[in-house]
């Protein structure tokens, strides 16, 4: 049996989504609210808060780059999740390597096994974040790549993707 919940325990009874670093020209931020909204063409929404300093960089820019981190890369995603780019240089603290993108002026992460280079072709204004939607203009991937490394994050914790179960 259902009973109605509070709007907080809905928030937390979604499964995780995936974990992300977004990085702007000087920023890494840890974006959990990242979604596919096309496929043809690629488009991606990440949902910053308007606190946030790469809120204020990404704003703008009108561009970043998305990059998807491994479980082995945890101990970085914690610090761009922790510290303000305000006040500290991620790239020198988490020890990622800064790598040009070819089509936008935004870093991407050497390190990390997947980067995919975003221009903003909307924002959605709501009232505790702000959603960039990005048009993706190259992927970058490494050619062993294993997916089952990669993280998920939901309000509390940080997750595995886990075994695959079936097709669709």
């Amino acid at each position: 049996m259902k009973s109605e919940v509070t709007i907080s325990k809905g928030t937390n009874a979604f499964p995780g989504f995936p974990l992300v670093l977004v990085s702007t020209r000087d920023n890494i931020i840890t974006v959990g609210l990242i979604h596919k909204f096309s496929f043809n063409p690629f488009i991606l929404g990440i949902g910053i808060s308007y606190s946030r300093y790469s809120h204020k960089l990404i704003d703008a820019e009108k561009e970043f780059a998305v990059n998807i981190p491994t479980a082995d890369q945890l101990k970085q995603v914690e610090i761009c999740g922790k510290l303000s780019g305000r006040n500290v240089d991620k790239f020198h603290e988490t020890g990622f390597t800064k790598e040009p993108g070819k089509l936008i002026k935004s870093a991407l992460i050497k390190e990390s096994p997947v980067s995919m280079e975003c221009k903003v072709v909307d924002q959605l204004k709501l009232k505790e974040r702000e959603w960039f939607i990005g048009e993706v203009l190259a992927v970058y991937a490494e050619d062993d790549l294993d997916v089952s490394k990669f993280l998920l994050c939901d309000r509390t914790s940080y997750l595995l993707i886990g075994e695959r179960i079936g097709h669709r």
